[in-house]
């Protein structure tokens, strides 16, 4: 089980109905991944249309990205664009794969709606299984803006329980 990541540039390309809501999280995807391999080349891989939201990645916040006017549904990568190195690598991201090496800590709230709490479940349950020792907190009611608030005290007394050591 995973999360899907690895499913990402599938999904822009599909064109379905709605995806425009989600295109505000894809340039961070990409940068992320370059970041990680700079083989990935988040220009060469979007559309004239999509290189907007990248501009808009590189130098604000979400709030910005999604200022952007979106792109239409499956016409965010180019046709061409080899997206065989961004799908390896985000399958090397599924938890299924992962081996956490750090201290780390999740929350997830119940009334999130960008983030679902059984898909946060599923992903805290499958790196348990592989043996990944974390800390998983849930805020009951919250959304997802508002986990971070509900989660403050909590992400703080983990961080000095590190420093502690």
């Amino acid at each position: 089980p995973g999360s899907g990541l690895d499913q990402t540039p599938q999904y822009f390309r599909s064109g379905v109905p709605g995806i425009e809501a989600a295109e505000a999280f894809l340039p961070l995807i990409l940068l992320g991944a370059q970041a990680a391999d700079p083989a990935i080349d988040p220009s060469a891989l979007l559309t004239e249309q999509a290189q907007p939201l990248l501009a808009a990645a590189r130098t604000g916040c979400l709030d910005d990205i999604r200022k952007v006017p979106p792109v239409p549904a499956g016409q965010v990568f180019r046709p061409d664009a080899d997206l065989g190195p961004l799908t390896e690598y985000l399958t090397r991201q599924e938890p299924s794969q992962v081996d956490v090496q750090v201290p780390t800590l999740i929350t997830q709230s119940s009334g999130d709606r960008v983030v679902s709490k059984p898909s946060t479940d599923l992903m805290v349950k499958t790196l348990r299984d592989k043996g990944n020792d974390l800390e998983y907190v849930t805020y009951e009611g919250a959304d997802h803006r508002a986990t971070i608030g509900a989660s403050q005290a909590d992400a703080q007394d983990f961080v000095n329980g590190i420093l502690d050591r």
